[in-house]
């Protein structure tokens, strides 16, 4: 018996040993881990970030043409050819994008290429609308479907891409001309704050088959960037309705969409809500409504473990998901309060998306700051499915750089308020 005992003892105390060295490989495993984790995912450099807004800009720069109208895709894999088309949302956009890196570093070459954008928007796009002559209008350009079409999109981003010109460069469009785009966009708007979605000029009617998600952020941002100017509180109020509108629409529900363009503007609403005569929404429901956004933009991160795509939102690696993400949370930082618990989450979603689009980045010569549809390419087994994705993957298209610029210009600013 009392050798059975000792056994017994003997057993526990080398069961004790083994779980005692089996709990400090666990733990050193787990360090590993932990550290091998923040090194994927680690920051990027403020001269990372720095170089990739460089290169970023100078493809943009490189892309306005002497007209002024930009080289909207091209293909980075010459085998392949591009769709001949043109979209004035995305034109705004790109002139956004450049009002961003002028205000990052003043270059003339990026404020000479975003005169020549306003000035082209202004001769080949912006006209009355019939009917409505003291609207001024932001014209698609026609396809076979719809030869004349005015899309909130196109105003409000559109009114965007120019008031970024006129905050680096007052005067340099008419403020008549902004009011009147101004007074288009309240002309599209909906008594409840909701926007139409499009307006064809030749038929007379407006298009209710549609939404668009980004339009109403677009919208709400172009309206109080015109109130900065010219300080009408009719702007203000139109985007704060916007707003209002979306906050009311999505609350209580459990899966919103990953609306950057909302998160963008309510951080420029936000800086202006104390001037608001009127308010249709609270400081609280923004910033509520602002929490749910942001959940849905942090949500299917891709972890250390995924290679290429590790920081993106897809296991395919596209590239602008991940962009107009970092544009969303990074703005929602500048204005959720400092002990609000989404803080460090997004903060550590950030960093490793920026890295991501940055490892995304084209750095030859040739194509310096192109950003890629996607950063991988499928197996050439033969199938369709694989050959149109990956004649898609090394597509580049005007706005994926644009939202790249975007997200590195504001995360420089985030670095540097540290």
């Amino acid at each position: 018996m009392a050798n059975r005992i000792s056994e017994d003892t003997s057993d526990m105390k080398q069961n004790l040993l083994q779980k005692y060295f089996w709990g400090i490989f666990i733990c050193c495993a787990a360090l590993f881990s932990a550290s091998a984790t923040a090194q994927t995912f680690s920051a990027p450099t403020a001269q990372s970030v720095k170089a990739a807004i460089q290169n970023s800009t100078d493809y943009l720069v490189k892309a306005t043409l002497p007209s002024g109208q930009f080289v909207y895709i091209i293909n980075l894999n010459p085998n392949f050819g591009m769709i001949d088309s043109y979209n004035i949302v995305r034109h705004g956009g790109a002139m956004y994008g450049l009002g961003l890196s002028y205000e990052n570093a003043q270059q003339p070459t990026v404020l000479d290429a975003l005169e020549r954008s306003c000035k082209w928007l202004f001769s080949k796009q912006i006209k009355p609308i019939p009917g409505n002559d003291k609207l001024l209008g932001i014209w698609e350009t026609p396809t076979k479907e719809h030869p004349q079409m005015i899309s909130t999109g196109d105003l409000g981003l559109g009114l965007v891409g120019i008031m970024s010109l006129e905050k680096i460069k007052p005067g340099s469009v008419p403020l008549d001309n902004l009011q009147r785009i101004g007074d288009a966009l309240l002309w599209m708007q909906k008594p409840d704050g909701s926007f139409q979605t499009a307006y064809y000029p030749d038929k007379s009617t407006f298009d209710t088959s549609y939404e668009v998600l980004y339009y109403p952020g677009e919208a709400a941002l172009g309206l109080t960037m015109l109130y900065e100017k010219d300080h009408d509180q009719r702007w203000l109020q139109a985007a704060a309705k916007a707003l209002a509108f979306l906050v009311k629409s999505r609350k209580d529900a459990t899966e919103v969409p990953p609306d950057h363009w909302a998160m963008i503007a309510t951080h420029e609403l936000l800086a202006n809500y104390d001037t608001l005569k009127n308010p249709p929404v609270t400081r609280d429901q923004l910033l509520e409504h602002a929490r749910q956004v942001c959940r849905s933009l942090m949500q299917d991160q891709q972890p250390p473990s995924s290679g290429k795509v590790a920081g993106s939102f897809s296991p395919d690696g596209f590239t602008t998901p991940t962009a107009t993400r970092m544009e969303g949370l990074i703005a929602a930082l500048g204005f959720l309060p400092a002990d609000d618990p989404l803080r460090p989450q997004i903060r550590a979603c950030v960093n490793a998306g920026i890295a991501f689009l940055i490892s995304a980045q084209v750095t030859s010569a040739s194509h310096i700051g192109a950003i890629p549809h996607t950063v991988i390419n499928k197996p050439n087994d033969g199938s369709k499915s694989n050959f149109v994705f990956n004649v898609y993957a090394s597509q580049v298209r005007i706005d994926y750089v644009q939202h790249a610029l975007a997200a590195f210009v504001k995360y420089q600013e985030l670095l540097s308020a540290k």
